[in-house]
């Protein structure tokens, strides 16, 4: 069973690490470059700190191990509305192929229930497939963007 654990304060550089091996990962779709101090740049970290109580970022456990994050926030990729918005995702590659990616997405989901839209590249067939696989029992509907990603808008009912 995986559990889902706010980060707070006090996990502020554990969230800040696992989060530059991710953007690491993610830079050979994006092209993102590595700034002077070693770190890849992510500008809205520090909102997730201060009183913004539209950006919440979350650990899974299973049982004691953390094996990734998430970052959710109520900025909309489109123009719809949407109470949630996958920023960023993470498994962990070691806990990767043990079903464990889609126990953390349905755990996130059904704990903040309601209108969601998550952005991917389809460069990364991977987690395209795994995003159509996980979100297929909500109905997405999938909005492709002159930037060649996606967002798929779904309801998760409570």
């Amino acid at each position: 069973m995986i559990r889902l654990m706010p980060v707070g304060p006090g996990e502020r550089d554990a969230l800040w690490n696992v989060l530059q091996k991710y953007l690491y990962d993610m830079s050979r779709y994006y092209g993102d470059v590595i700034g002077p101090d070693g770190n890849y740049p992510y500008r809205h970290f520090d909102a997730y700190f201060a009183s913004d109580p539209g950006r919440q970022a979350f650990f899974f456990y299973d049982g004691p191990t953390l094996i990734g994050f998430s970052m959710v926030n109520a900025h909309p990729f489109l123009e719809r509305r949407a109470g949630h918005c996958l920023a960023e995702f993470s498994v962990f590659p070691a806990c990767r192929g043990r079903g464990l990616g889609t126990a953390a997405a349905e755990t996130l989901f059904h704990a903040l229930p309601g209108d969601w839209q998550l952005k991917y590249t389809p460069r990364n067939e991977t987690g395209a497939r795994f995003w159509k696989r996980v979100t297929a029992p909500y109905g997405p509907r999938v909005t492709p963007l002159s930037s060649g990603e996606s967002v798929l808008s779904f309801t998760v009912s409570e």
